[in-house]
């Protein structure tokens, strides 16, 4: 999205907003930084981030956000980290070629509550996990 003075709803106005599926674990990624200066959307996403291990590999589906629209969806295979000492991680993914999911998802914005401002971590959840259970928000 180019800065024209819009808001995203504004820009976006005709875009259906996702409903995420009951009972479905997902990682929202931001990467709009990131895709200015990488060709791909997987490129992106394999940069290293600072993310919980086990947290992420429960995830069901990981979404590739820019500005609030998703431009792809992925499964999660792997985590491993960079160099010793450091804390971030790389992800390694596997797109998702299911037709009804890519419906449901691709081009569709994300929920209002995960775009709210001044969240400055790129890396979101619609889940927690609790005392061995598993919380939707």
């Amino acid at each position: 999205m180019k800065n024209t003075g819009k808001t995203i709803d504004e820009f976006y106005k005709n875009i259906p907003i996702v409903n995420f599926p009951k009972k479905t674990k997902i990682l929202i990624l931001k990467i709009h930084k990131s895709i200015l200066i990488r060709p791909t959307v997987v490129k992106c996403i394999e940069i290293a981030w600072r993310i919980y291990i086990s947290r992420a590999l429960d995830c069901d589906i990981l979404l590739a956000v820019n500005e609030g629209l998703i431009e792809d969806i992925f499964y999660l295979d792997d985590i491993k980290k960079r160099k010793k000492g450091n804390n971030r991680k790389k992800l390694y993914v596997t797109q998702i070629t299911d037709k009804y999911l890519r419906k449901i998802f691709v081009n569709h914005l994300i929920p209002k509550s995960y775009r709210k401002r001044r969240h400055t971590n790129p890396i979101r959840y619609n889940y927690k996990i609790e005392k061995g259970k598993t919380i939707f928000y």
